[in-house]
């Protein structure tokens, strides 16, 4: 009820704004059709007027005329005296007097400055000019300024009774010039009962100037400037428009040459609508109070409180009571709707036993059903798991037998060559290549991670130039195997740069691979190393190019060449296998370290990789001399005591040999709790360092450390302990460290490193 009173309400004050809104129009409409009218009566009442003053002052400036060349035909010598024609001009009440020849030319007036000027000096003057040709001529020139004062001055001329010359008389037309201000509509405008309620224009229909206006200040203005358009004005329909800063209703009409334009402030409306919508809002709440107030009563009486005698009865029956039974009789309507009501509940008494067995029934089925979902996805993520297992297994050893093929194939060269020197290069290439398995194979193990985002781009400090001269060798024994020439162009500015070594090597040993792998005998392979400017400062790009002369790659394959497990069908034709995963490696890797790759290939005549890392530039690390790369070789460790915590025996002897090498008295332990009483049993100081490895059994490397940590004996619980294991990963060193180990030693070993940190351990505890 209140929704609907307040409905007719708003209904009656938008009709009432409405009407109110078109009645001012209308009004304002009467108003300016009532202005437009006086108007045009005033303009015609003072052009009838003008025109009488007019014909009266030119009939005075003709009969001045006729009195001055009258006086000058009797008087011959006044033509040539100045004052005496100043004088005739005085008493005869005129400003100018000008005396021209038979031809037209001024030979003496009152003003000797127009001397010698004629009828072709000018266009004013040039309006005398038909007296030439007519004697019989009198002429009347309208009010026109004073070429040399600026003044208005009306001219009159005619010629002299004898025909000896012609006369002109020229007057200021006060008279005139008074009925034609009267004529001017600025001046029209002041005559209404303007500056109440509206303002009016006038605009001149040509230029769309304004000519008049009550606001004098606005004569003069384009219409564009007091806030009207053009076409606004040309139409006699209604139209709002800003004008002085006020929001204006405005009508126009053509009156004459001009538009008169009409414009009343719309605020004054609207106030007036306000009130009188206010006064009426007042009335209409006031009586839907008391309807809705009288209504409200009644509905109370007959209707709500049976409502709520109802309400409560469902409220029970909602919460479980289907014994409760509804009855209101107060009206044939409320006991027709009890009946009903308590019908409907009987009928749910004796269904409730049926829906809550169907409702176990079908919660049974939904589990069931979830169940079998659960377990076909297990299945098939099972299945997936492990098909791409072996997959990955299977085609991951295109990329572990390169650095294989380069350690066996250049261990032949050795057994086979009897020059030392010979060996020696072929036993570093073999050095290179198995540090090169290694990490490859630490990076096999990471990239199972690339799609959990775990993989973590590690840089260091390194010589740019050895390292790609050290990858490039790699491959030296395939290309001889091959008889395949490489060439390698180097434009590297830095020597030293912060390079994710590891990933950097998987990615050009991939795509280098492949060269070597798609290259017929007898081909070539170029590899270009070329740096460039950096995105900062601090940091460049170095570009790597592999470019071969292969049997390439065809347009179709390449829009697919970075997919998994995808591989070029010439490829198979040819008879050379690849496990189609190297690419979409190579792409994953690059891009985790920030960088761009782009392969451009043609079938037949070969593909050219190129790939665009950034680095930052190295500091502080300067050229190693020989003495410093080899200063291990020349350390020693005489007496000192290493206790060696190692499971396998080979592992043991290597590196009980090399720890031998150089000083070292070494003692073995099997297991962690081994390891441990041994060290318990010593003396204070006994043992130097202790190396253990992680995985052992009864007690794993961690647990042994954690115990010696935990030693009451203090300067045991402080022997230095340096990780020995083949878990290289970075959260492996972390460890390692949280276990209270003071450093990582990687298998398998390098001597130069293995060193180079236990020296570091010893004399930074000395220190």
């Amino acid at each position: 009820m209140k929704k609907i009173t307040l409905l007719m309400v708003v209904i009656i004050l938008f009709i009432s704004t409405v009407i109110q809104i078109f009645s001012m129009h209308q009004i304002g409409r009467e108003n300016a059709w009532q202005i437009f009218e006086q108007v045009e009566q005033i303009l015609d009442e003072n052009s009838r007027e003008l025109k009488l003053v007019q014909d009266e002052y030119n009939a005075m400036c003709l009969n001045d005329a006729r009195v001055v060349a009258y006086i000058l035909e009797n008087n011959p010598k006044i033509k040539e005296d100045v004052e005496e024609l100043r004088k005739i001009a005085a008493n005869v009440e005129v400003d100018e007097i000008h005396i021209f020849d038979t031809e037209g030319v001024i030979v003496g007036g009152t003003h000797p400055e127009y001397l010698g000027y004629s009828f072709d000096s000018g266009e004013q003057i040039g309006f005398f000019k038909p007296l030439l040709k007519d004697c019989s001529l009198e002429l009347v020139q309208e009010m026109t300024p004073n070429t040399a004062e600026g003044k208005l001055v009306q001219y009159s001329a005619l010629w002299s009774e004898d025909k000896s010359f012609i006369l002109q008389v020229g007057m200021k037309p006060s008279n005139v010039v008074r009925a034609t201000e009267k004529n001017e509509l600025s001046y029209i405008f002041s005559l209404l009962r303007t500056g109440v309620g509206y303002q009016l224009y006038a605009v001149d229909s040509d230029t769309k100037k304004v000519v008049g206006a009550t606001v004098v200040s606005d004569v003069g203005k384009d219409i564009q400037e007091i806030g009207i358009q053009a076409r606004q004005i040309e139409s006699d329909k209604g139209f709002h428009a800003k004008t002085d800063g006020s929001f204006n209703y405005c009508l126009s009409k053509k009156i004459g040459d001009n538009y008169i334009l009409w414009a009343s402030p719309v605020s004054g409306f609207y106030h007036s609508i306000m009130v009188n919508e206010f006064l009426l809002l007042a009335g209409l709440v006031l009586i839907s109070l008391i309807l809705v107030y009288a209504v409200t009563d009644s509905m109370n009486r007959t209707v709500i409180d049976q409502i709520k005698r109802i309400n409560d009865k469902l409220w029970s029956i909602q919460d479980g009571d289907l014994m409760t039974r509804v009855d209101v009789s107060d009206s044939k309507e409320f006991l027709e709707l009890s009946t009903h009501i308590n019908s409907m509940v009987e009928s749910l008494l004796k269904s409730s036993e049926k829906l809550e067995m169907s409702e176990k029934i079908r919660e049974q089925k939904e589990k069931l059903e979830k169940q079998h979902e659960q377990l076909e996805i297990a299945v098939k993520r099972a299945e997936a798991a492990n098909k791409a297992k072996s997959e990955f297994l299977f085609n991951m050893s295109h990329d572990i037998r390169t650095p294989m093929n380069a350690i066996l194939g250049f261990t032949n060269f050795a057994l086979e060559s009897n020059d030392p020197d010979m060996q020696r290069e072929y036993l570093e290439n073999i050095d290179v290549s198995s540090k090169q398995l290694l990490d490859l194979i630490n990076n096999i193990l990471e990239l199972a991670r690339i799609e959990n985002h775990k993989i973590i781009v590690e840089e260091e400090l390194v010589d740019v130039k050895e390292t790609c001269r050290k990858l490039c060798t790699i491959f030296s024994s395939d290309l001889k195997k091959k008889n395949l020439s490489c060439r390698v162009n180097m434009d590297i500015r830095h020597k030293k740069l912060y390079v994710d070594t590891t990933h950097y090597s998987q990615v050009f040993l991939n795509i280098v691979s492949n060269a070597v792998k798609y290259t017929p005998d007898g081909g070539t392979i170029i590899l270009s190393f070329r740096e460039l400017l950096g995105d900062r400062e601090d940091t460049c790009f170095v570009e790597t190019v592999i470019e071969d002369n292969g049997i390439g790659m065809s347009e179709d394959f390449l829009a697919h060449a970075y997919e998994s497990f995808s591989r070029e069908r010439t490829s198979t034709v040819s008879g050379i296998q690849g496990t189609g995963l190297g690419l979409a490696i190579v792409k994953n890797l690059v891009k985790l370290m920030n960088g761009s790759i782009t392969i451009e290939s043609r079938q037949g005549i070969g593909t050219r990789v190129t790939i665009r890392l950034p680095h930052r530039f190295g500091e502080g690390l300067g050229e190693k001399t020989e003495g410093e790369t080899s200063a291990w070789e020349h350390l020693r460790f005489d007496g000192r005591h290493i206790l060696l915590a190692e499971d396998i025996d080979v592992n043991a002897i290597i590196a009980t040999k090399l720890l031998s090498s150089k000083g070292f008295i070494v003692e073995r332990a099997k297991d962690g709790v081994e390891c441990v009483n041994m060290l318990l049993k010593a003396e204070d100081g006994y043992y130097d360092l202790v190396l253990m490895d992680i995985q052992m059994p009864v007690m794993d490397g961690y647990q042994a450390a954690r115990a010696i940590r935990s030693f009451g004996d203090e300067k045991k619980a402080a022997v230095p302990i340096l990780a020995m294991t083949a878990n290289a990963f970075k959260e492996d060193r972390e460890k390692a460290a949280e276990a209270g180990m003071d450093g990582h030693i990687a298998k398998p070993l390098d001597a130069a490193n293995m060193f180079r940190r236990i020296a570091e351990v010893l004399i930074g505890r000395e220190r």
